[in-house]
């Protein structure tokens, strides 16, 4: 990473910015712009960055495949943070920056695995099950979980005297 960048959108990183594909759209209303595929240049201020969109012929229009590389145009423009999205496999964001980027979230996440972790152990206790002791052994073991499930779930429950 270069050192003049935040990391919030590293350098060459694919993303996604809004920009005009013809000249009505860029005297019209920003906001109503598209999201088009582009990558980062640079960053060149706190919340500013050098986008290079993908390649255009000289109209705007997207080139067919095989377009001559001198027949191709990569405009660049400058973009602050709120007109900049990160683009994550086709181009479809997984989880949400803000999501991402949020604590509560991981902790949820993190809370939601420990739960599904000791479900065997939790239902061996709930159901008074003989071999609880090997659930619970199976259990710390990750590859043994699907059998502390099963045993769990399928051992006899202890006779009470």
């Amino acid at each position: 990473m270069d050192e003049d960048n935040d990391g919030r959108f590293p350098d060459d990183s694919p993303v996604k910015v809004r920009y005009p594909r013809n000249k009505q759209e860029e005297q019209g209303d920003r906001s109503t712009w598209p999201w088009l595929p582009a990558s980062i240049l640079s960053q060149c201020g706190p919340d500013e960055w050098h986008v290079r969109e993908l390649a255009v012929l000289r109209d705007g229009r997207r080139p067919p495949r095989g377009t001559a590389s001198r027949n191709l145009y990569y405009p660049c423009c400058f973009r602050d943070s709120s007109e900049i999205r990160r683009a994550h496999g086709r181009g479809r964001t997984v989880i949400p920056a803000a999501v991402a980027d949020n604590l509560l979230f991981w902790l949820a996440i993190i809370d939601v695995l420990i739960s599904v972790y000791i479900l065997p152990t939790v239902i061996g206790i709930a159901r008074q099950v003989e071999g609880l002791g090997l659930v619970i052994c199976l259990n710390t073991i990750p590859v043994g979980w699907p059998a502390a499930l099963i045993l769990a779930c399928m051992m006899p429950r202890k006779e009470i005297r």
